[in-house]
């Protein structure tokens, strides 16, 4: 049995993808035995929890589900486990319990997803010697950023460096943030700050939003576990080059890395941009999260400074739930300078080719190092015409010039020329695009490149 472990297990996530879920169910239908072990903390899990009611399972509240015939595992432990930055007494805690559960549990192989809440997994899976793959979702493993962008917002080099990083962790765009930085590099402070917030989240202070641990040791606890952990796995799956170039600064070897792009599951596709309408409209999309990384306040501005001719239409997706996207919403109610806004929402995935049905182009202005987005891949899949940030991780899916234009990361002056370039051109972009071959996975066809990575990495001897 290959047991899967990860947050966002859940089929059914409204506001977060499903690519754990899709693997699982889809291994499933080709008769590959998998389960899931997952711990859902506000990550849009819409099923039952553990807790004592439910039962319990070494030591801790536990839940047994099953869902489209894949058994779940649902778990419950002290939720200070769960913060991003835990002592290392909570880690060895974590660490015993999760070494636990999974004797009990008892699966051969373990395919570990993302990096939050349960990075502790990994450890207990080394020390039981259960072989185990890794898939890296972003950097957030060993960048106590995630995204390997700057507190100043500029790029980071991607090279892990104990002072860098802790100077870079240091900056914070609140007083409250810089004062808590100051409290925690002050000598004992930290100590002081975890017992008000309490060892298990229940000290006098435990409501009070604060960080527990100083940036510096942040930062040695973020490199330390990827240098421990990454290197005695048997594999690591990352979807672009430049993780593979990152990730491998921890010590994984070139032997251990498999290169698998993420995928498209809408079983109908679009066959290209929609034909310009009769009155000409032009229709622009962005599909994803709406939060500041994914730099959609750019891609507003952009078109406040674009000057067209044409009738301009900007499909906005996502759910409403951030200040960043409400703050949108209010500044750009209806409109962006001469174009139309509409608030979609969140689109369900099998609704995608409807909704792509009449877009011209899908524009994805993200401000980070976005680890091979699946709505990239998605709008690639329909054939839309791209207009995306040059970082390498979303350019190097995309020919310029053929079905895309890219502009320079967080400019939105660049931006705005694309914009205008791509709307003076618009009738060759558009036959260009659709003659275009994207070249990019269905998931059966990811999951026949999945199997052969654990016949590899699991079966081979």
């Amino acid at each position: 049995m290959i047991l899967h472990i990860g947050k966002y297990a859940d089929p059914e996530l409204i506001g977060s993808n499903r690519l754990l879920s899709e693997q699982v169910f889809g291994l499933k239908a080709r008769g590959c035995p998998v389960e899931v072990l997952t711990w859902p903390q506000g990550d849009g899990w819409t099923r039952g929890e553990a807790s004592l009611e439910t039962g319990m399972r070494a030591g801790h509240p536990y839940l047994s589900l099953e869902i489209k015939s894949v058994p779940y595992h649902v778990i419950n432990p002290p939720r200070v486990w769960g913060l991003r930055w835990i002592t290392g007494e909570e880690t060895r805690a974590a660490v015993q319990y999760a070494s636990a559960l999974l004797t009990e549990l008892g699966p051969e192989q373990i395919h570990f997803h993302y990096w939050e809440s349960m990075w502790w997994f990994l450890d207990a899976a080394i020390d039981l010697g259960i072989p185990v793959i890794y898939t890296a979702y972003d950097y957030g493993l060993p960048c106590a950023q995630t995204t390997l962008v700057m507190g100043d917002r500029q790029l980071c080099d991607a090279t892990a460096d104990i002072e860098k990083c802790s100077q870079c962790t240091r900056l914070h765009p609140s007083l409250k943030g810089k004062l808590n930085e100051w409290i925690l590099d002050l000598p004992g402070a930290g100590k002081v700050v975890r017992t008000l917030t309490g060892p298990s989240g229940v000290g006098p202070l435990r409501n009070v939003e604060a960080m527990r641990i100083s940036a510096r040791d942040r930062v040695e606890h973020a490199i330390g576990r990827s240098r421990r952990i990454l290197p005695q796995m048997n594999g690591m799956i990352v979807t672009t080059p430049f993780a593979g170039r990152f990730f491998k600064q921890f010590g994984v070897t070139e032997d251990k890395l498999d290169l698998l792009p993420w995928f498209y599951s809408q079983s109908r596709l679009n066959n290209g941009p929609a034909p310009l309408s009769d009155d000409g409209e032009v229709v622009l999309a962005y599909v994803g999260r709406l939060s500041p990384e994914k730099g959609v306040h750019l891609l507003l501005e952009a078109l406040e400074r674009v000057k067209s001719e044409r009738r301009l239409k900007l499909k906005l997706t996502g759910t409403l739930r951030s200040e960043y996207a409400k703050r949108l919403q209010d500044r750009y109610p209806e409109r962006a300078g001469p174009c139309k806004v509409e608030w979609v929402g969140w689109v369900e995935n099998e609704h995608l080719p409807d909704f792509y049905q009449e877009v011209h182009s899908a524009i994805f202005p993200s401000t980070w190092y976005d680890n091979c987005p699946t709505t990239l891949i998605e709008a690639l899949a329909h054939r839309k015409f791209i207009i995306c940030s040059d970082v390498p991780t979303m350019a190097e899916f995309v020919t310029p010039d053929q079905n895309a234009l890219l502009f320079k990361r967080g400019d939105i002056d660049d931006l705005a020329g694309c914009l205008k370039r791509f709307l003076g051109n618009i009738d060759s972009y558009l036959h260009r695009t659709r003659l275009h071959d994207p070249a990019v996975r269905s998931r059966e066809q990811y999951l026949d490149e999945l199997e052969k990575i654990y016949q590899k990495r699991f079966f081979s001897e």
